[in-house]
């Protein structure tokens, strides 16, 4: 579910996730949001996000 929000969110930048990790780290590049933005966001929307 949250790929799909973040497709939507982020269509031009590159992210990922990191399963192997037992927090699946997300990983975010982009140019046009700063770290703070998308946490706020995708907090907002219900997912649980910090930036490490």
């Amino acid at each position: 579910m949250v790929g799909t929000f973040l497709n939507i969110l982020l269509p031009y930048d590159s992210w990922n996730f990191d399963l192997e990790d037992k927090d699946r780290i997300l990983r975010v590049e982009t140019i046009d949001l700063l770290p703070d933005t998308v946490v706020t966001i995708l907090n907002s929307q219900g997912f649980e996000c910090d930036e490490l």
